[in-house]
C-alpha cells in the first residue's frame, strides 16, 4: 500500500482560444469555449501506461455536465 498527497490552487473557469480551427469546431458543435475549474492529475507508475485526467467541480457554471461545455472530465 502506498500514500500519496497533492496540493494545489484550482484555477478559475477560463476560455479556450476561439480563433482557431479550436473555435470552428466549438461553434459548428454550438458549444460554449469556457473551461471548467478543473484540478489536473497526470499519475504514473511502473509498468503502467501514463494516465492524464482531471476532476472538475460539478457546481461549476461551465461543467462538463452541461451539453455546451468545451471540455470532459470527473467530478468532485
Amino acid at each position: 500500500m502506498s500514500r500519496s498527497s497533492y496540493r494545489s490552487i484550482v484555477p478559475r473557469y477560463y476560455p479556450v482560444p476561439t480563433d482557431g480551427p479550436s473555435g470552428g469546431l466549438l461553434r459548428a458543435a454550438n458549444r460554449s469555449p469556457m473551461r471548467p475549474e478543473h484540478l489536473p492529475f497526470w499519475l504514473t507508475a511502473h509498468g503502467f501506461e501514463p494516465l492524464i485526467t482531471m476532476l472538475v467541480r460539478s457546481d461549476d457554471p461551465t461543467s462538463p455536465r452541461t451539453p455546451s461545455s468545451a471540455s470532459n472530465g470527473h467530478y468532485w
